[in-house]
């Protein structure tokens, strides 16, 4: 993701510190400036520059609104799904992440 005279950076903060009790996030980056990020804890509050970004994309997906279909198993799934698709990312492998195993947080 690049555009002449500066850079992007999308950023999926997918296992956060456990410990300090932190959920995943996301943020985009647009010439060294947040331009918009989220928490996947509370996905209908952005902050950056642009904080409703991907109000439209959550919406879309179920996520945020009058219509979300919240508290579903998949959230966090269906958040880096929306995000990635609004921004035209390749598909994440969550396989080997906390969002597709919530037991790999837990190493008991």
């Amino acid at each position: 993701m690049s555009r002449a005279g500066g850079g992007e950076l999308a950023v999926f903060v997918t296992e956060p510190c456990v410990a300090k009790v932190h959920g995943p996030e996301f943020a985009y980056y647009r010439d060294g400036r947040l331009v918009s990020g989220i928490s996947f804890e509370s996905s209908s509050y952005g902050v950056g520059t642009e904080p409703e970004l991907l109000a439209p994309a959550l919406t879309a997906a179920g996520l945020i609104g009058p219509d979300a279909e919240i508290d579903l198993d998949d959230d966090e799934e269906r958040q880096v799904r929306a995000i990635s698709d609004f921004f035209g990312l390749p598909e994440l492998d969550l396989s080997e992440t906390e969002l597709a195993d919530p037991e790999l947080a837990d190493p008991e």
